[in-house]
Formats: C-alpha cells, sequence, structure tokens
C-alpha cells in the first residue's frame, strides 16, 4: 500500500470516528417510560383488571360487530363463556410460568423443561380451540354470509404483522 492510500485510509478512519463521537454527543439520552427502563428485562404485564377490560371489549366488538339477530343472540353466550373461559386458562398459565420462571442468576433452564413447558402449552391451546370451536359451531349455522365474513376477520387476528383487528394476538385466539 502506498503512503498515500495510507493517509487516506487514516483521515477516512479519523472522519468516521470524529463523526459518530458528534453524533453520539448530540442525540439524546432517552428516558421515562421509552427509555433503558421500557427493555424486555423490566417489562411488566398488565394487571389483571386491564386484561378483563380488553377482553370485555373484545367481545363487546365482535358482539356488534356480528349483529346478531334475535335467535343468534340466544347462541352467544355459550361463545362468550368459552372466550372467557380461555382467557382465564390463559391467564393461570402465565401466571404459572412467571411464578416458575429462575430467577435472575439461576442456572437455565435446560432444552427439556422448555419443550415439555411447550407440550404442555400446545396440548392447552389445542383443548381451547375445541372448546370455542364446539361454542361457535351452533352460532356459526345461522350466520349470514357478511356475519361469517366479519366473524372471519374479527377471530383471525393480525399475523406477524398483517392483518386487522384479532382476539389474543398473533395466533389467532379469541
Amino acid at each position: 500500500m502506498s503512503k498515500v492510500t495510507t493517509r487516506r485510509i487514516a483521515l477516512a478512519t479519523m472522519l468516521a470516528l470524529a463523526g459518530g463521537a458528534a453524533i453520539a454527543q448530540t442525540t439524546p439520552t432517552p428516558s421515562g417510560p421509552a427509555g433503558p427502563a421500557a427493555g424486555r428485562g423490566n417489562w411488566q404485564p398488565p394487571s389483571p383488571a386491564v386484561m378483563q377490560r380488553l377482553l370485555d371489549g373484545r367481545i363487546a366488538m365482535m358482539k356488534t360487530a356480528l349483529q346478531l339477530t334475535p335467535d343468534q343472540e340466544k347462541l352467544w353466550p355459550a361463545v362468550e363463556k368459552a372466550m372467557r373461559d380461555n382467557a382465564a386458562d390463559r391467564a393461570k398459565a402465565m401466571a404459572d410460568m412467571r411464578a416458575n420462571a429462575p430467577q435472575q442468576g439461576a442456572a437455565p433452564q435446560g432444552p427439556s423443561s422448555r419443550l415439555e413447558f411447550m407440550g404442555k402449552m400446545g396440548t392447552q391451546r389445542a383443548q381451547q380451540a375445541q372448546r370455542l370451536a364446539e361454542a361457535l359451531k351452533p352460532l356459526e349455522a345461522t350466520l349470514n354470509d357478511d356475519q361469517k365474513t366479519i366473524l372471519r376477520m374479527v377471530s383471525a387476528g393480525p399475523r406477524h404483522g398483517k392483518g386487522g383487528p384479532g382476539f389474543g394476538g398473533h395466533r389467532g385466539r379469541f
């Protein structure tokens, strides 16, 4: 490498470092909820009261969007009960998971423990899906085409950042 090339590389490196230092000095440090405390390690789940309000809102939105007839209204309580029971099961599972999580600094759980937990959660999700399907079948049989379209839209939930309003996040659960 020639002296000129070496000097150009050195000059480019110094300018890049100087620019980075200038950016670092002018970049404000985040504070408050969006700051470092908002990182995943300090994240706190919503309170049970907040989760209950969200569930109530989702159920009310779904029922309102469907515009049920008086005959269909009679079939709605079974669907709502299944949705509430599923939400209660998920809340209990999450509370159990947090209670049994290893404390910071404790030895990490092994792959078999994680796989066992994943299997248990998969079984629970399958049972919840079956519960809701059984409750939904009689109502679904009475829905017109528009109501069926709405049911698909409000029950599918967003998938990987795509989709519309949903119930229960990316997995499309009520």
